[in-house]
Formats: structure tokens, sequence, C-alpha cells
């Protein structure tokens, strides 16, 4: 799952105005808000499209993180990292989908 350009622009936009680096992390804006909804959004969106796709057997209305987290077993989306470059600190490897 490759995020879309815009995300990724988005993301380098955000990193002119605060650092990537440890010192960082308990930063927060509305800008960073806004960025994180859509990027969940954009996972969500992805993890319904998977289920569908499969034929996931549940009304799609009521779909929650249970149903999403099935997709991990096939996807194995929990052995993801995510190298972020040019941070600053230790902190630079991501696991988004790790429990």
């Amino acid at each position: 799952m490759s995020a879309p350009f815009w995300l990724l622009k988005d993301l380098q936009e955000l990193f002119d105005y605060v650092e990537p680096a440890d010192t960082s992390l308990k930063c927060s804006s509305s800008r960073i808000h806004a960025l994180l909804l859509r990027a969940c959004i954009e996972v969500e969106a992805n993890c319904k499209a998977i289920l569908r796709e499969n034929r996931y057997r549940k009304d799609a209305r009521w779909w929650t993180m249970a149903d999403y987290t099935k997709i991990n077993k096939t996807h194995r989306l929990a052995s993801y990292r995510v190298k972020v470059p040019h941070w600053t600190g230790i902190e630079n490897i991501r696991t988004p989908f790790a429990a």
C-alpha cells in the first residue's frame, strides 16, 4: 500500500515547520492533526477496499478495527517498518501497524 502523492507532499511541507527529530515528538498543531486524520482515512479506505475485494461477509456499515486487523494475517502489516529519512535522533524507525 503506497501513500498517495499528496500525503507525502503534505508531510514534506510539515517538515518545513517542524524538524523531523526526537525533540519534536511532543509537538502538536492543527496541521499535524489534519495530516494524521487524512492518513488514517487513507488506511481505512484501503482496508475497506481489500475486504470488499475479498468478499468479506459482514455488513460494511459496521466494520471496525477488529475487522481491519484481519488483513494483517494476509498482508503482514505488523511486519512493516518505515524509516523516516533525515530524522535527528533514534526514533527514526516506525512500525505503524504493530500492536
